[in-house]
């Protein structure tokens, strides 16, 4: 018998923020929802920032939520 990769302790919206934080590892994550559900599958949409961006810089959101993007600046 094989071990599955998705385990029963992480929710599927866990799942897919780590699988996108792991191809995206210069981004941080901002949030994620739901986006559509059939009987066997579950989409999310994934919203990222990439906090080393200059217009990002000067989002004042951006600076509140991650600070780190403040002191590289």
């Amino acid at each position: 018998m094989g071990v599955l990769k998705i385990k029963g302790h992480f929710s599927s919206q866990d799942t897919a923020e780590r699988r996108v934080l792991e191809k995206f590892p210069n981004t941080e994550l901002v949030g994620s929802y739901p986006v559509y559900q059939d009987g066997r599958f579950i989409w999310f949409e994934v919203v990222l920032a990439d906090v080393h961006q200059p217009v990002l810089k000067g989002s004042f959101d951006i600076r509140k939520r991650y600070p780190e993007a403040r002191a590289a600046s």
